[in-house]
């Protein structure tokens, strides 16, 4: 994935564009994320099963770390 910023789609386009969107991230696991918000304001974010799947396996790896840390050898 990509580390820019990527542009915010409008309530009304995404829901329009929303089985396009949800096929683009199905095809393509990296794809970057699509934010979604009022006023082009981040509100929202869609990514794929794959990186939702990604980022819960680095959270609970973080929260193993921490643990061990905390609780000491």
């Amino acid at each position: 994935m990509d580390a820019k910023i990527p542009a915010v789609l409008g309530v009304a386009e995404a829901r329009t564009r929303l089985p396009e969107l949800l096929a683009e991230l199905v095809e393509d696991p990296e794809h970057d994320p699509i934010l979604v918000g009022a006023y082009r304001r981040p509100q929202g974010v869609l990514i794929s099963p794959a990186e939702y799947e990604r980022l819960m396996a680095l959270d609970a790896a973080a929260r193993r770390d921490t643990e061990a840390v905390v609780e000491g050898p």
